[in-house]
């Protein structure tokens, strides 16, 4: 079984050649705005918005898909990030916030081919900082967006809570007096 991708023909053809350069982006969304990395060094300008380079001091955890429905994590480890990027981290609200990464690819010119592929999209939930005497790491960890299938809708099977969504429908007009309901069956 495969899984279908929007994958474009330039993509398929830099896969397919002698010699690659991945590219992974994130975006990770704050209150305050976006803090967009990616795995290289610099800056680099794609979707018309800048992307700073984490180089080797940024990786990302191994993106796993199964084909059971299960919500895979993402761990987003960064160092030596400047201090406005660390004090986002640090400061913000971030659970439940939106990290979106894509794979890209870069051409001998070091530009982003067009299309890259995703995004795949994750929740931000808590973060972990690791102090050493002279270096400090924060690890980002995520959640996949399937998880919210794991989470109560908080809706009820009332009169009152159908109206929210359809005011005129008496479908639930009979149910609380059937709550204790006494049915002889046969």
């Amino acid at each position: 079984m495969s899984a279908e991708r929007n994958i474009t023909s330039t993509i398929k053809a830099e896969v397919a050649g002698a010699l690659i350069q991945p590219i992974l982006l994130a975006d990770l969304v704050f209150d305050s705005g976006h803090l967009r990395l990616w795995t290289g060094f610099g800056n680099l300008t794609w979707n018309s918005q800048t992307w700073t380079g984490t180089g080797y001091l940024g990786t990302v955890s191994t993106i796993e898909e199964t084909t059971a429905l299960e919500a895979k994590g993402l761990d987003f480890q960064l160092s030596g990030l400047p201090g406005e990027m660390l004090g986002l981290v640090l400061t913000e609200k971030m659970q439940g916030r939106p990290a979106n990464i894509w794979l890209g690819f870069l051409d001998s010119s070091g530009n982003v081919l067009s299309d890259p592929v995703g995004p795949f999209g994750y929740f931000m939930d808590y973060s972990e900082i690791h102090e050493a005497t002279d270096t400090a790491t924060i690890v980002l960890h995520t959640e996949n967006k399937l998880r919210i299938l794991d989470a109560a809708s908080n809706r009820k099977s009332t009169q009152e809570d159908q109206h929210i969504d359809y005011p005129a429908d008496l479908g639930y007009e009979y149910v609380p007096s059937l709550q204790d309901k006494q049915l002889t069956w046969g």
